[in-house]
């Protein structure tokens, strides 16, 4: 597959579904282009920018009930804080802690948006009841979530999204748009810090940016007009499909390493 091909066919599908795609570029970039981590997370956050503008404008422009304007004001901000202070880790990140508990917490959500397991989340049932429209829950949501973005190379719509359908009862189209305007500030502010620490390819980026922007505007125009039902069932899908691949990328080789241990002390 090539870069052009794969800017086109994320920006399409995550456009559609509300996620900036850092969690399906991050993860081919380092397979299939070998590229380090740091470098494949800087390329991923300034693709993420074309893809989250499109998507977000076409949002604002086609739906018609749009999140309160108080909202971004809150959350926003506080994004991007949370973006430069996560600058300040990039050289010495170490994302296996923090990328079990993001895939933890994507795939309780996931499960919980299809409707199943009510009794097993009764945790995050309690907890969306207790913050339901708190307002100020965003504030530090918003420096978790920008510093993760940083770190990662996600633009973590896969958080965004849930936080605001399952505590703010933001309906899917309003929750999309939240999340891709969000991620165009989060993106831009993390691309910007990458380039100072020099792991940002312009040449690769400027490739990618042009198939993105197609992809964006092709896949938010046919999202907008699904039905909620269906972008909730597709989201949590979604969810649990990455969740399941990271879980198992983090937790396998600890299993391996552990089993190989026990066999050596048999024998």
């Amino acid at each position: 597959m090539s870069l052009k091909v794969l800017a086109f066919v994320v920006a399409f599908f995550s456009a559609g579904i509300g996620v900036g795609g850092g969690c399906l570029l991050v993860p081919f970039l380092l397979t299939f282009f070998n590229y380090d981590f740091r470098k494949a997370a800087s390329i991923s956050l300034s693709t993420i920018i074309p893809i989250s503008l499109v998507g977000s404008a076409s949002y604002l422009f086609f739906i018609s009930k749009i999140p309160p304007f108080y909202y971004f004001i809150y959350f926003i901000p506080s994004c991007v804080f949370g973006a430069l202070l996560g600058g300040l880790f990039i050289k010495n990140f170490n994302g296996r802690l923090p990328k079990l508990v993001f895939s933890f917490f994507i795939l309780v959500v996931g499960i919980k948006m299809l409707g199943a397991g009510n009794m097993t989340f009764f945790l995050i049932d309690y907890l969306s009841v207790f913050s339901r429209g708190n307002i100020l829950l965003l504030l530090p949501l918003g420096i978790i979530i920008g510093a993760i973005a940083t770190n990662l190379g996600v633009g973590c719509g896969l958080l965004i999204v849930p936080l605001f359908v399952t505590f703010f009862d933001f309906s899917m189209h309003e929750a999309i748009t939240m999340s891709l305007t969000t991620m165009f500030f989060i993106t831009s502010t993390a691309t910007i810090i990458h380039k100072k620490y020099k792991t940002l390819n312009w040449a690769i980026v400027k490739r990618m940016i042009p198939f993105a922007f197609i992809g964006a505007v092709i896949g938010a125009l046919l999202s907008s007009h699904l039905p909620n039902s269906i972008l909730k069932m597709m989201f949590a899908i979604f969810l649990l499909t990455i969740a399941s691949k990271f879980l198992l990328e983090e937790l396998m080789p600890l299993i391996l390493k552990n089993k190989n241990k026990l066999f050596q002390k048999e024998y």
